[in-house]
């Protein structure tokens, strides 16, 4: 009988994302941590309104930030 040894290397390395993009007429409400999956979260200014998503960016395994919002003027 024959037995084989398979081993797995598993490489664990710590993602880190820089500082969330600046969003016109947005300001930065709340940033989780800076680490893989770690979010941020946008309020738009006085005026706008977020259109094209809920507000969040998240940390990435590229070491960077997924889509920023947009904030448009508001529909009064």
């Amino acid at each position: 009988m024959q037995y084989q040894l398979v081993s797995k290397l598993f490489l664990y390395i710590d993602i880190v994302c820089d500082i969330p993009p600046s969003v016109p007429h947005a300001r930065l409400r709340e940033v989780s941590g800076y680490k893989l999956t770690d979010t941020a979260e946008y309020v738009c200014t006085d005026g706008y309104e977020l259109r094209s998503s809920d507000g969040y960016v998240m940390c990435q395994q590229e070491g960077s930030w997924s889509s920023p919002p947009q904030c448009q003027p508001g529909v009064y």
